[in-house]
């Protein structure tokens, strides 16, 4: 075998056979051993069939590795064109990057192949056409990337040109909401959106003023595509932080209007609970001993007055508001209590009759059944004519208007 590769490659291949003079050896040894040390001989036979093995994978990378060193100038002439051809349809004559030298370097490994490869030293090799092949691979792949890269700063750019316009029309947006707030909330509410605003303004106006740098370095007569993505990133992911920004100032001015419609529908539901409440006293034949009169309350004249009265202070509102349902919300409970009160009373009344009526129904029953002996019954009727034939009759109608 060994014979068969040095007579096709031509390489002399010494380190193959010194490691196959090794391995006769080896043998050799493991046969004279095998009578007074098996152990011993078993060991070595072992390891003379990893090396055997070794040996053989060695002489068929020789051949896999001679066609690689004769085919590389065809493989380097099919890399160039490829990476020619990318260059041309993508328009990136005037990138940054260097594949060619890769290439160059390619050769170089390449060159570097025959030496150890005619010594058969495989090990080396191998790590000299990983080398080579990384190298190949390498300027294609960068070639690849740079017209992705091309055509996402293409993209993005417009991505950008369209969002500072929208970012622009938000700010302009926000900033007129902010002069409309001003007339009816203080200054102390919306110093923090209005601070806001005017820094990621100023930033988006800066982020825009990057735009034109940007478009130099991604142009073709440039090719500085690489730069141009790292502030098109930048700048992609300033603008997302802008929209995030303006939608929290956006979402504070609403929380201002919100926060004063409560306090509105706080007020005007106010009177709407007393009046319920007072229906569901007269309802019942119910009166408070003491007539609760919503518009003497301080904080219903107050709370009337500061509403009356822009710009609002929403803390102060807030305080007023809760204070004033907090009294209305003791009239209606009290209000409830009595009219739950009066309802128990009058189901336990109800109840009182019932039962009432059953115990007469029962005492009726039991009357009208009699006694269980009607022997009983008649000899007391008897004695009773008796009485009243043996004392005269006068004697009983004596008695008996007496009695009455």
């Amino acid at each position: 075998m060994l014979q068969s590769a040095v007579q096709e490659t031509g390489y002399e291949l010494q380190e193959i056979a010194e490691k196959l003079k090794e391995l006769a050896d080896e043998t050799t040894k493991a046969d004279q051993l095998e009578l007074f040390d098996p152990i011993a001989a078993q060991e070595i036979t072992e390891d003379a069939l990893d090396k055997q093995e070794q040996i053989e994978k060695n002489l068929k990378d020789v051949d896999t590795y001679d066609d690689k060193v004769d085919n590389y100038p065809e493989t380097l002439a099919t890399i160039r064109s490829k990476i020619a051809g990318i260059i041309e349809q993508n328009s990136l004559q005037n990138m940054k990057v260097r594949p060619y030298d890769y290439l160059e370097k390619a050769s170089v490994e390449a060159a570097n192949l025959e030496v150890p490869l005619s010594k058969g030293d495989m090990d080396e090799v191998r790590k000299i056409g990983a080398r080579l092949d990384m190298l190949l691979q390498d300027a294609v792949s960068m070639t690849e990337r740079q017209a992705l890269i091309r055509e996402e700063n293409q993209r993005d750019l417009e991505t950008v040109r369209s969002k500072w316009s929208q970012l622009n029309q938000r700010s302009e947006g926000l900033q007129a909401r902010i002069i409309e707030s001003r007339a009816r909330f203080i200054e102390e509410h919306l110093a923090a959106a209005k601070n806001d605003l005017e820094a990621w303004s100023t930033r988006i106006r800066e982020g825009a003023d990057e735009v034109p740098q940007i478009e130099s370095w991604t142009s073709d007569e440039r090719g500085e595509y690489d730069k141009a993505r790292s502030a098109l990133d930048r700048l992609l992911s300033l603008q997302e932080e802008a929209i995030r920004q303006f939608n929290e100032i956006s979402g504070s001015l609403d929380s201002l209007n919100e926060r004063l419609d409560k306090v509105i529908m706080l007020f005007s539901e106010g009177q709407e609970r007393v009046d319920s409440a007072e229906r569901l006293l007269q309802s019942r034949g119910l009166i408070l001993r003491s007539h609760f009169n919503l518009s003497s309350l301080p904080e219903f004249t107050e709370l009337q007055h500061k509403l009356s009265a822009e710009p609002y202070h929403l803390d102060d509102l807030e305080g007023l508001a809760y204070s004033y349902q907090s009294q209305i919300e003791t009239f209606v409970n009290e209000a409830t209590r009595l009219v739950r009160q009066k309802e128990e009373e009058e189901r336990q009344a109800q109840l009182a009759r019932m039962r009432e009526l059953q115990r007469r129904e029962q005492t009726r029953k039991r009357m009208s059944s009699g006694p269980p002996s009607s022997g009983g019954f008649g000899g007391g009727r008897s004695s009773g004519g008796s009485s009243w034939g043996g004392g005269g009759r006068s004697g009983g109608n004596s008695s008996g208007g007496s009695k009455w």
